[in-house]
């Protein structure tokens, strides 16, 4: 009982703003996450550490929901994020920040897409317009048009 409360007692804020139970993750018959269980409080920063392949950014595209889970449930900011609408994940992703290692491109989005990302977020822009945009901003980097259909892995 007094380690359950040393336990509390160390915890930022009783708040669970992220919560996944049971998730399993993989590619194929490889299994990368295996009934995980986490939860990140109010006000905790959080760490991964671990070896090249051990499921960090499996397990954080997951909660993001860039990619699936076969198993479990994740949770922000207490919605069951397998059951919001379209409109309900929006408003939620909304309240957090992605920053992938060295800036890094989506990696199961095509470059166009990735282009697209963030001003489709925010603006209301026709997609001929969006397209367009995005082969105005590789030829500025001196990519070719063909390159919007690529994806990061093919560059």
């Amino acid at each position: 009982m007094a380690q359950e409360k040393e336990k509390e007692s160390n915890k930022p804020n009783k708040d669970v703003v992220i919560e996944v139970r049971d998730v399993v993750v993989g590619f194929g018959d490889h299994i990368v996450l295996d009934h995980v269980d986490l939860d990140v409080y109010r006000g905790e920063i959080l760490g991964f550490v671990g070896g090249s392949g051990a499921g960090k950014s499996v397990l954080l595209r997951t909660i993001i929901g860039l990619m699936p889970k076969r198993d479990g449930k994740i949770a922000v900011l207490g919605t069951d994020m397998a059951a919001v609408t379209d409109a309900e994940r929006r408003a939620i992703e909304r309240r957090w920040g992605v920053l992938f290692q060295q800036g890094a491109l989506f990696s199961s989005l095509t470059v166009k897409e990735n282009l697209q990302f963030p001003v489709r977020e925010y603006l209301d822009l026709s997609q001929k317009l969006l397209d367009e945009m995005a082969v105005a901003k590789l030829g500025m980097v001196g990519l070719e048009p063909s390159v919007c259909e690529k994806f990061p892995a093919e560059l």
